[in-house]
């Protein structure tokens, strides 16, 4: 018995030896010019020749003399080989199937990767669509964490450390009557087409961003610092900042709202798209922007967002400022050095007449616009407070 085990194990070796042999010189032969006819290019071949042909006829002889298969084994063999193929197709065709499968919903509490770029923590279902359309309003750039609260109604829930992780994006989206007191830390806020809301934040906001959309009734009670709010087509908003420390160097951006009342500490504003487009026809309710800022005698200020030239987004009094800056340090570094500085080629003869168009893109004449601006401003912000007044009290 250990003869044969033996004598099969020096033959699998000697099989093995030949056939590494046998692609050694294949790739030899591979290497040499058999169309090179030259007496020195035959004699060096000769060899290899003569071993080549004695493989050829060595692997004739072994056909030769292999036993025939017959018609039902080869037919077996076929439909083995059928049979395999068929199986690595379907598992292949399964495999695809899972990994594309659209998934409709995500339960409470699940957690769903969007494009390997946002990890949704949802507290109610949300289908693929929702999905992708919060992702894209949030709008968290390199954030790839967002807990979500989705069509919850008759709600009232303090949002803690163990429900949301400092690098998590909140957002509240069709929620109804619910009441949410955030005193854990987070990236970002964001509120859309929400109703009978009241959002206490109380919570670090790494971002010091605030975003609401679309929502009506709303209450949004703020004791952490901000730094940019953003409120666009909403109706019946109340925000209230606790300490104007906690908003000095913000603003507030507003655009397409009715009726929003804006208090930081003892400062407070109304504003109110439709009492600004009586004063301006020129508003877009989608397209124009108000910011609301804290100034140095501690009051809440409202400007019209403009574009300048190269697109960046300002007013029309934090242009004038900069360039008022401007001109003070070109002036100061002139006088320092001795030097005169002339006046630019552009602003000779440059100024505008009362009656022509007004720079600042109102369409109206200079002389009914910002010619006398200041005295035009303030009696337009009293007559907005006002009227703001009356519609709160209705």
């Amino acid at each position: 018995m250990t003869s044969d085990v033996y004598r099969s194990a020096m033959i699998d070796k000697a099989e093995k030896e030949a056939d590494a042999e046998k692609n050694e010189d294949e790739d030899e032969a591979k290497k040499i010019d058999w169309s090179d006819m030259s007496a020195h290019n035959l004699e060096k071949t000769r060899a290899l020749r003569k071993k080549l042909e004695l493989q050829q006829k060595l692997k004739a002889k072994k056909a030769a003399e292999a036993p025939e298969l017959s018609a039902e084994e080869k037919e077996a063999e076929a439909n083995r080989k059928a049979e395999k193929a068929a199986d690595a197709a379907t598992e292949a065709i399964k495999k695809i199937e899972l990994e594309n499968k659209p998934k409709d919903q995500v339960a409470d509490g699940e957690k769903v990767k969007l494009g390997k770029k946002m990890l949704i923590n949802s507290e109610g279902h949300m289908t693929k669509t929702d999905q992708m359309r919060l992702q894209s309003a949030v709008g968290t750039g390199k954030t790839a964490k967002l807990k979500a609260y989705y069509q919850l109604e008759n709600q009232q829930k303090e949002i803690t450390e163990e429900d949301v992780k400092l690098d998590e994006v909140i957002s509240f989206s069709k929620c109804k009557n619910c009441e949410y007191t955030i005193t854990a830390g987070c990236t970002k806020i964001f509120v859309e087409h929400c109703e009978d809301l009241i959002l206490r934040l109380q919570g670090k906001i790494i971002t010091h961003t605030v975003e609401v959309d679309a929502c009506q009734r709303m209450n949004l009670l703020v004791y952490t610092k901000i730094g940019t709010l953003q409120l666009e087509r909403c109706e019946k908003i109340n925000v209230m900042i606790e300490e104007k420390e906690l908003f000095r160097g913000g603003f507030m951006i507003w655009a397409g709202t009715n009726m929003l009342r804006f208090q930081v500490e003892d400062a407070t504003i109304n504003c109110d798209f439709d009492l600004m487009y009586k004063l301006d026809k020129t508003l877009n309710r989608e397209r124009s922007q108000f910011k609301v800022w804290l100034n140095t005698q501690d009051k809440l200020g409202c400007d019209k967002v403009v574009r300048l030239e190269n697109g960046f987004p300002t007013t029309r009094r934090e242009d004038d400022d900069h360039e008022r800056r401007k001109q003070t340090q070109l002036d100061e570094l002139a006088k320092r050095m001795g030097v005169v500085v002339n006046r630019k080629k552009e602003d000779i003869g440059s100024r505008i007449k009362p009656n022509e168009k007004c720079p600042c893109g109102s369409g109206q004449k200079y002389k009914k616009c910002c010619l006398n601006g200041a005295v035009k401003l303030a009696a337009q912000a009293s007559e907005a407070v006002a009227e703001a007044e009356k519609a709160n009290q209705a």
